[in-house]
C-alpha cells in the first residue's frame, strides 16, 4: 500500500482531499477503498508503474515535501517522489469518492441510521450529493489523466513498455491527441486508453474489407515506423484517422457506463432541468442515446464510404483505367 507509512494516512489523504475526509477521521474507514482503488489505479497504470512508485514511497529517498523543499534534489529523486503524489492523489480521490457514497448512512446492530443535529444541521436534496459526486469524480479523473500523462511525458520505461501502451502501437489512432482531434474526449488519456479495444475493433473488423488487405497492412506498416512520405498514403491516413473515433464513439456508446465517460463526452448525451430551474445532469433517456448513437453512425458510415471510394479512386488510377469505361454506340455490347 502507498499511504500509512508512519501511521500518518488519514493526514496523507486530507492533505489530497481536503474537507472530502475530516482530518479526525480514522484510516481503518477509507482502508478497504484504498485497497479497492489501488486495485483500479493498477489498471490504468500497469503494475510495473505502481511498483516503482510503491517502492519508493517505502525508501528512505522518499520526500513527502519535495514541491516545498529548498533542497536541490538530483532530478531522478524528483520524478520518483512527483510519481508518488500523484498515484497517491488519484488513489486518495477515488476511494474519498467511494468512502462518501458509502458514508451516508451509520450501521448499527439495531438497524441503520442517520444522525444529525436538528438545531444545527440539515440533510442536503438528492440532487446536492449528485452535484458533490460528479465534482468529485471530475477531480479523481483529473488525476489519473495527470498520473498518465507524467508517465508518458517523462517516458517511464515501465510504462512505454507496459501491455496497454505497447498494444496501442498498431493502432490507426495511437494517442490521445490523435482521437481528440476528430472526436473532443477532454484530452483525457484514461479515457483514450478505456476506448483502445474499442479502436481496435472499429479497426481490424471494418478496414481490411473497405481497404483491401494489402493496402491496409501497408499503410499500417508505414504508420508504425513513420515511413509515410507519399501524398497518397497521408490522405489516406488522414481519412482513416477521421473514422476511427467516430465509429469507435458508436461502439463505446452502446456498450459503457455513462459514468465513464468526459464531462464534454457526456453532455452531448445528457439532459435535464432540476428543482428551482437548478441545471441538473441527468442521464438521458434510452431513446435520447440510442438516437445519438445513431447520428454518430451515420457519421462513421460516411466517413468509411469516403475511404472506399478513395481506395476505388487510387486503384483505377493505378491500372490507368477509368472507374467508368465509355462504350461505343456503334458496337453491340456494352462494358461495365
Amino acid at each position: 500500500m502507498i499511504f500509512n507509512k508512519n501511521n500518518n494516512g488519514v493526514e496523507e489523504i486530507h492533505n489530497i482531499v481536503g474537507v472530502a475526509y475530516y482530518a479526525n477521521n480514522d484510516f481503518v474507514s477509507i482502508r478497504p477503498h484504498i485497497i479497492d482503488e489501488t486495485r483500479t489505479i493498477i489498471k490504468h497504470i500497469g503494475r510495473e508503474v505502481y511498483d516503482r512508485a510503491e517502492e519508493h514511497y517505502h525508501s528512505d529517498d522518499f520526500n513527502p515535501n519535495w514541491e516545498t523543499t529548498e533542497e536541490e534534489e538530483a532530478e531522478t529523486d524528483v520524478i520518483e517522489n512527483k510519481l508518488v503524489t500523484l498515484v497517491q492523489t488519484a488513489i486518495a480521490l477515488m476511494a474519498s469518492f467511494r468512502y462518501n457514497q458509502a458514508n451516508i448512512m451509520s450501521h448499527e446492530d439495531t438497524g441503520r441510521k442517520i444522525k444529525i443535529d436538528n438545531d444545527h444541521e440539515k440533510l442536503p436534496w438528492e440532487w446536492m450529493y449528485d452535484r458533490d459526486d460528479a465534482a468529485m469524480l471530475r477531480r479523481a479523473f483529473l488525476a489519473i489523466d495527470n498520473l498518465i500523462d507524467f508517465c508518458e511525458t517523462e517516458e517511464l520505461t515501465e510504462w512505454i513498455d507496459s501491455e496497454k501502451r505497447t498494444a496501442c502501437r498498431s493502432l490507426f489512432i495511437s494517442s490521445t491527441a490523435e482521437f481528440d482531434r476528430v472526436y473532443p474526449i477532454d484530452e483525457s488519456a484514461r479515457f483514450f486508453y478505456i476506448l483502445a479495444p474499442f479502436i481496435r475493433e472499429a479497426q481490424d473488423r471494418t478496414l481490411p474489407g473497405a481497404m483491401t488487405l494489402q493496402v491496409f497492412t501497408d499503410l499500417q506498416q508505414k504508420y508504425t515506423t513513420n515511413a509515410i512520405t507519399d501524398e497518397k498514403d497521408k490522405h489516406l491516413l488522414f481519412l482513416v484517422q477521421h473514422y476511427l473515433p467516430l465509429r469507435t464513439i458508436e461502439i463505446a456508446c452502446s456498450r459503457l457506463a455513462v459514468s465513464v465517460f468526459p464531462e464534454g463526452v457526456v453532455q452531448q448525451f445528457t439532459a435535464g432541468i432540476g428543482t428551482s430551474g437548478r441545471h441538473t445532469t441527468s442521464v438521458a433517456s434510452d431513446e435520447t442515446r440510442r438516437e445519438y448513437i445513431r447520428h454518430i453512425g451515420k457519421q462513421a458510415d460516411n466517413a468509411l464510404d469516403d475511404i472506399k471510394r478513395y481506395i476505388q479512386q487510387i486503384t483505377a488510377d493505378k491500372l490507368n483505367y477509368p472507374i467508368m469505361p465509355k462504350n461505343s454506340p456503334n458496337n453491340r455490347y456494352f462494358m461495365t
